[in-house]
């Protein structure tokens, strides 16, 4: 019997883009993780900052000088003049040089603009690491009674209520009279009829068969 180990084989661009994959993964996954405090951190002292100067022009869907403040990976990535935020690093985050520019500031001249506390802030959160809990787009934050007033008629706050079931307005006749076996066929009827458009037909067993194929 051999008990001679097998060598495997890899190639070596193959294993470079694995282990690449490996490290990026695991970064990925260590910079994601903050502390607790460090979350009431940003949500109470970085977030609003950003909200309130920021993200008229980079964020929100707002990319001025592709740079979006409104997630953790564009401000980290920065846009067309470098990185926003260097963590660790006040003095050579251009967010902080930028805001701190007497003769081109951001935001620019006649605009709200941080105030020194608020400023010094966002110098600590850097200096801290620039912990930042935020995965994909920024939501924002509620700052007043009116926005307040918006989220509570956000469908996702409505009471569930059960809808009234449309009905037709088109009789058909034949194989289309009772096509509707359900409240959900109703909503879809009610849909194609409004683009002039009729349901399919069933599909006969030859051509439930031949689906069956090729999903398997």
């Amino acid at each position: 019997m051999n008990t001679t180990p097998k060598r495997i084989h890899t190639h070596p661009q193959l294993a470079a883009t694995l282990a690449a994959v490996f490290i990026l993964g695991t970064g990925t996954a260590i910079a994601q993780q903050i502390s607790p405090a460090d979350q009431e951190y940003f949500e109470s002292k970085i977030r609003p900052i950003l909200v309130d100067y920021c993200y008229s022009c980079h964020g929100d869907g707002a990319t001025k000088g592709s740079l979006d403040l409104g997630t953790k990976a564009g401000a980290l990535s920065g846009g067309s003049s470098g990185p926003a935020v260097v963590p660790n690093d006040p003095g050579k985050s251009l967010m902080i040089q930028r805001i701190k520019d007497l003769g081109d500031p951001m935001p620019p001249a006649g605009k709200d603009a941080p105030t020194e506390t608020e400023i010094a802030e966002l110098e600590n959160w850097i200096r801290r690491g620039a912990p930042d809990p935020r995965v994909g787009k920024s939501a924002g934050v509620i700052k007043n009674e009116q926005d307040m007033a918006k989220a509570r008629k956000h469908w996702g706050f409505q009471k569930v209520q059960t809808p009234s079931v449309p009905s037709s307005a088109v009789v058909f006749s034949g194989k289309l009279k009772n096509w509707i076996k359900n409240p959900i066929d109703a909503y879809i009827l009610q849909e194609l009829e409004k683009q002039n458009m009729v349901p399919s037909l069933p599909a006969d067993k030859l051509t439930l068969l031949r689906r069956v194929y090729f999903d398997l």
